[in-house]
Order: C-alpha cells, then structure tokens, then sequence
C-alpha cells in the first residue's frame, strides 16, 4: 500500500531537493488508484508540476529570442540538457524542471556571441569573472537578461570540459555527427544519442560523488548511493535511464565505448552508468557496462587524499563505501567551482597513467618518457598560469572593480 510508514512531506521535499518531483506527481497520478496519497500532497505535487511547465514555456520563449538572434547572425547552437532534455527525452515539458538555458557554440564563436548577446539584453551573470578567464580556464559562461519577469539564466558553452583532462571530449568530432532537431518553427543542431549519452554521464560524474574513483560498485547499495547524494543528483541519474530507455536500440554501445575510451572518460561513463544500475535496480547498462572496462584509479593516490581531506567527525562506515561519503560531503558549500577533490583531477592531469600519454601523442618506448617528461612540465605551468588568472580575476572583481552598492 502507497501510504504504509511513508512520510509524505519528507517525501514532496527530497523530490524538490533532487528536482524528481514532477516525475513523482506523474507515477503517483498513474499508481495511485485507490486514493491513499494525502489530498494536501497530490495537490502540491500538481502545483509543482505545472510550475515546470510554466517556467519550461517562458524559457523555450527566451530560447527563441536567443536562437533567432544567434542563427540570423551565423552562429550555429547545440541545447543541452534541461529544455532539451524534456522536450526531446522526457517528451513533457512539465516533467523536467528548467534550471537555466545551456547553448554550446563553437569555440570560434565566443566573442561574436557575447556581442549578440549583450544586444538582446544579456549580460554576464552578477559576480562574473571578465570573459577572458573563462575562455582560458573554464568551458562556459553564464548570463543573465537585464530586465523583464521571469529570465531565465543562459549558460554559453564552448566546451564540455575544463582544461585539466590530457584526453578531451572532441568538439570538432561532436559537432560532424549532429543531427537536425526542430524546437518551434526553428531547426538546430543536436548530439547524436551516442555523444548524448556519452555528456549526460560525464557530467553526472564530475558533479556528483566522483565515483570514478571508486573501482568497485559490487558493495556499494541503492540506500548508500541515494544517501550520499546532495541536490539534484538523481535527476541526473534518471535523465540517463530515460535516454537509455528511449535511445537503446539506437545507440551503437562499441562505439560508445570505443569513443569513451578515446576521450579519456571511461572512467566517469562507467561509474555512472553502474550508479544508473543501482540506484534504479535495473540492468538497462548491462551491456555498455560489459564493453567499458572498469575505471582504474590511483587507488593509493585517492586513498592518501581522502585521509588527509576526510573530517575525523564522518559517520562511521565511510571507509567502507570508498569515501563517497566524505567526497560529497567535501564538495558541498566550496566556492569558486574548486572543491578539494578536484586536486586529485588535477594531481591525476599533471601525472596521467602512461598509457594515456602514449594514446595522446601517439607514442611507445624511449620516446613515451620523453612526453611523458614534457607533458608533465607544460602541465604544471598551465596549472600554475590558470591559478594566477584566478587570482588576477579575483583582484579585478573585488579591489580594481569592486560591485556597486545599491542606494
């Protein structure tokens, strides 16, 4: 029975928190057939669900602005994720909830973009760092429209990755394998399911408990998974299974892995796929999962950082699941996208595995050390010169030009 020791408001709460409760309200409204969901809490789950579908209307209105303003100007645009997401995965745009508009351009285009954008009444988010910055170190840049109700935050992205990886996501071959996608009257490009699948489970794994650290998914319980995650990390994981779902046939599962293992993220693509399996108990990755070779992390390397990071005041058990506790735990409330396990992300792109760099330059024997040498060299300054730009960003913004305070 539905309503056996289920603690409603809880419940309504965790969905917000991990933005699944459109989808709650959906399975609800289908199962419950006897009526045994509180009336008080079917009423709210409804008035959330078509508060996605108010704010998904007036971001697809904004979109167009923005694609109209783009595409008259030459500039071509791929949507990600969220309005992406519900239009074309979930096929309702209620839901999926719309936290921002994500457009990925090409890296040729950022500057045009920015002009264009500051046209239609776009600028840089509050508390932005200069464009410079972000074109150097980051892979995208948030704006904000100036004026009117109910803008929606615009995230331009010209990558999928920062600059610490050796093995990157290949732009130039994402953008050859886009297929037509008509939102509106307007047709644009989007990823094929491969590319698609390939981003969704990268980007769940770098915002989430960096599984990919973690060799071993065979202990590690639905309860433990669910428990450790912070906001909207299951939504993520529920976007997977539902591309999986609607793509499987579609996908080509040894290209994806062959591609996987090309860009460097096996690691990341297995962790979530295997995180999909546990958390929803199904097996819909079974078989990229046999194709993918499991990650194989710097286990005494991660082992070392997680005891030097680890608060002593965790709960017990924590050593038992790898650290996934302490890892999320760690990221939570760190500003300037710097969490303290992205050293060990950097620590692994100043010192890649050998074969990564032998993949990379396309070497083998005496001359493997040599790049190895050099990579390791040109790595650390590019570190070094992306720490002093954060710096110098920082000075610019707080001291050279400090935020303006309303009278």
């Amino acid at each position: 029975m539905l309503s056996l020791e289920i603690h409603w408001d809880a419940l309504v709460e965790k969905g917000l928190r991990h933005g699944v409760a459109s989808l709650l309200h959906s399975y609800l409204s289908r199962w419950d057939t006897r009526h045994e969901v509180p009336t008080g809490i079917s009423r709210r789950l409804k008035n959330i669900y078509y508060a996605n579908a108010l704010r998904a209307v007036r971001a697809e209105e904004q979109l167009s602005d923005i694609l109209g303003c783009l595409g008259d100007n030459g500039v071509e645009a791929i949507l990600l994720k969220g309005l992406f997401l519900s239009k074309s995965v979930y096929q309702n745009i209620a839901l999926r909830p719309i936290g921002d508009i994500d457009l990925l351009i090409r890296r040729d285009d950022i500057a045009r973009t920015d002009s264009l954008l500051h046209g239609i009444g776009f600028m840089p988010a509050p508390g932005s760092f200069p464009l410079r910055y972000y074109r150097e170190v980051h892979f995208h840049a948030m704006y904000v429209r100036d004026s009117g109700p109910g803008s929606i935050p615009l995230e331009i992205h010209w990558g999928l990755q920062d600059r610490f990886n050796l093995l990157r996501m290949d732009m130039d071959e994402i953008w050859s394998r886009v297929r037509p996608w008509s939102i509106g009257r307007r047709s644009i490009p989007a990823m094929c399911p491969e590319d698609l699948l390939a981003y969704l489970c990268y980007h769940a794994d770098k915002h989430t408990c960096f599984s990919r650290y973690i060799e071993d998914f065979s202990h590690i319980g639905p309860e433990v998974v669910l428990g450790n995650m912070v906001s909207a990390e299951l939504l993520w994981y529920a976007d997977i299974l539902r591309l999986i779902h609607l793509e499987g046939c579609a996908i080509t599962w040894g290209h994806l892995a062959e591609r996987c293992r090309r860009w460097g993220i096996e690691g990341e693509v297995y962790a979530s796929l295997a995180v999909t399996d546990r958390v929803f108990g199904t097996s819909v990755a079974e078989r990229p999962l046999g194709l993918l070779e499991p990650p194989r992390p710097r286990r005494l390397q991660a082992g070392l950082c997680r005891r030097l990071m680890t608060p002593p005041t965790l709960p017990g058990g924590a050593a038992s699941i790898d650290g996934v506790r302490g890892q999320t735990l760690l990221e939570s409330g760190v500003g300037l996208q710097f969490r303290p396990f992205r050293l060990l992300d950097i620590s692994n792109y100043i010192f890649p595995d050998p074969d990564r760099v032998s993949r990379h330059f396309a070497v083998t024997g005496p001359k493997l050390l040599l790049r190895y040498i050099g990579h390791v060299l040109a790595a650390s300054f590019r570190v070094i010169s992306c720490l002093g730009l954060l710096i110098g960003s920082v000075i610019w913004k707080s001291v050279i030009r400090p935020p303006r305070v309303s009278r």
